[in-house]
């Protein structure tokens, strides 16, 4: 039988509308957003295992919220030091979905985990962050309700984090001057000024603090820590 391309255009209007509908019915809040879709089923739960390695990585949890779409949730994790860095929730057809991990295992190869471990490793190195001083995104209490009934205490995994033992402040270039500041003087504060290592951005542009700069903060950190 020959396809009807007024069929079809009809048939996406509708679809489109009850996608609308759906979404129209969604609470408003962040945290409000996140509970609704928390008993959906799990989609994909993965993570960087190289963040461990490499101080830097993504965990993704993804349910389904409907036919085609899944509410996603991504927590972008330094492991060295500053915990979950960002936080993202969406709304994605499944197809952006797969498309967004691809993307990130190009970056650095993903791997299916169970949700309550990517449930415990966010925790953990969120208290870890915390034992230095240092806050999580401020998104992540919210996004992280999309694991729902999950126990991270059925996982026996035990995680470790900073460089040989040790903290260490990698500075992005996403990051002002005043949050690198401020979070040097919190891990002064918390740590001493030997207590930690901090790596400074090579060739960096104009939009990122050079050594120079970065060794500036450090020096105003210490005095204030001294004061």
């Amino acid at each position: 039988m020959a396809s009807n391309p007024q069929r079809h255009a009809a048939k996406a209007v509708r679809r489109k509308r009850e996608l609308q509908t759906r979404r129209a019915a969604i609470p408003v809040s962040l945290a409000a957003k996140v509970q609704h879709f928390a008993k959906c089923p799990v989609y994909r739960c993965l993570i960087q295992p190289e963040m461990f390695a490499t101080g830097i990585g993504t965990v993704f949890l993804a349910r389904r919220s409907g036919t085609d779409e899944v509410a996603m949730a991504a927590f972008l994790v330094d492991t060295y030091a500053l915990g979950v860095k960002d936080v993202t929730f969406a709304m994605l057809d499944r197809s952006e979905f797969d498309e967004y991990v691809e993307m990130a295992n190009l970056a650095a190869p993903v791997q299916a985990v169970e949700p309550g471990y990517a449930r415990k490793l966010l925790r953990d190195v969120v208290a870890y962050a915390a034992s230095l001083g240092l806050r999580p995104h401020r998104g992540f209490i919210a996004t992280e309700l999309l694991f729902g009934d999950v126990r991270p205490e059925n996982c026996a995994e035990e995680f470790s984090f900073g460089r040989n033992g040790k903290p260490v402040y990698v500075p992005s270039p996403m990051e002002s001057s005043i949050q690198v500041e401020r979070r040097l003087r919190a891990m002064v504060e918390r740590l001493g000024p030997s207590g930690f290592d901090i790596v400074l951005p090579i060739g960096a542009d104009d939009d990122v603090p050079d050594e120079e700069a970065m060794l500036s903060l450090f020096d105003t950190a210490l005095i204030a820590n001294e004061e």
